[in-house]
């Protein structure tokens, strides 16, 4: 059966694993890291994030690992370069970050990184991590401030409501570093219109009854400068709806109008009635009025005329009603 190995062998057994210029006692130094806490760089340009190692004694002065990590604010920190003394350099952007000093056979106490083409995504913490041996390592972090002047976009927001009501608004979107600090509205031809509401990053266009055929721009400016876009507008007329007080207007005329079309009515009415009676026997000049003769019916046959009925017969008829028949 073989036996575990004592503390002693082990003692005796790590010279052999560690590089010859390792020290024996590696808990007796300290490694001492330098860089920066915070450091800013422009959008698109290159930066260095410096890091160097303190100077100790020669004896333990021999790097054997540079490490770079990077951690976000929100997520895990994730390796982005590292150089070994032996494999030399692993990058994870190789044709954005590179090493400035550390080179096969050097001494690696210089382990300052180059980000070139910055971008917004680049800011973030970065730990710098200089390896003695396999325990021993100092370390550093450096905040990389990405600063650049706004970047602007529009979106537009068009919608009709369920009671019909149109909302039409326009949002101006701004990436900077630092942040905004105005929004400023226009058009191509000047001063917004009276329908466009400025209201900070939102401008709300009220309906009109007129069309909109418009170009209007969002300026947005921080300590840095200022950018803008621009977007073109195109809404058809929108109705307004009626106000109380036009719709009550409109409702007194037609009311006025229903009232004197009565009044005028009744007034025609009773002035052909008046006239009918003044002149009962007149007819209208398009009627044809004729006259018939008709004969009076004998009381009987068989009775002679007395002397009255002659008498009477040869009196003038009255003219009056049952004289004749009037047909129209």
């Amino acid at each position: 059966m073989v036996e575990p190995p004592t503390l002693l062998g082990l003692t005796l057994l790590l010279p052999l694993l560690l590089p010859p210029w390792a020290p024996t006692r590696p808990w007796a130094r300290e490694v001492v890291v330098l860089a920066p806490i915070e450091l800013c760089g422009s959008l698109g340009d290159t930066v260095t994030l410096p890091c160097h190692l303190q100077p100790l004694e020669p004896e333990i002065q021999q790097v054997t690992l540079i490490r770079w990590k990077r951690l976000e604010l929100l997520g895990d920190p994730s390796i982005v370069a590292e150089f070994h003394w032996q494999r030399g350099p692993s990058i994870t952007e190789s044709d954005r970050l590179q090493f400035v000093a550390a080179r096969l056979g050097a001494d690696l106490q210089d382990a300052s990184l180059t980000i070139s083409g910055l971008s917004p995504g680049d800011e973030a913490n970065y730990t710098c991590e200089i390896h003695i041996s396999m325990i021993q390592m100092g370390s550093a972090s450096t905040w990389l401030r990405v600063l650049y002047a706004p970047q602007v976009s529009i979106a537009l927001y068009d919608d009709t409501g369920q009671q019909g009501h149109r909302e039409t608004s326009l949002t101006c979107d701004a990436r900077s570093n630092p942040e905004p600090k105005s929004y400023n509205w226009s058009t191509t031809t000047g001063p917004l219109p009276p329908s466009a509401v400025p209201q900070g990053s939102r401008l709300l266009i009220q309906p009109t009854e007129e069309s909109i055929n418009t170009t209007f721009i969002c300026r947005v400016s921080n300590d840095l400068g200022t950018g803008q876009a621009a977007m073109r507008v195109q809404l058809p007329g929108f109705p307004r709806e009626p106000s109380h007080s036009h719709s009550a207007h409109r409702i007194g005329l037609w009311v006025s109008g229903i009232v004197l079309v009565a009044v005028l009515g009744a007034l025609v009415y009773f002035w052909g009635r008046r006239q009918s009676r003044q002149d009962p026997h007149s007819a209208p000049d398009h009627q044809v009025v004729s006259y018939e003769a008709v004969q009076s019916e004998s009381s009987t046959s068989q009775d002679p005329p007395t002397e009255d009925t002659r008498g009477q017969r040869d009196q003038p008829r009255d003219a009056g009603a049952g004289a004749g028949e009037v047909r129209i």
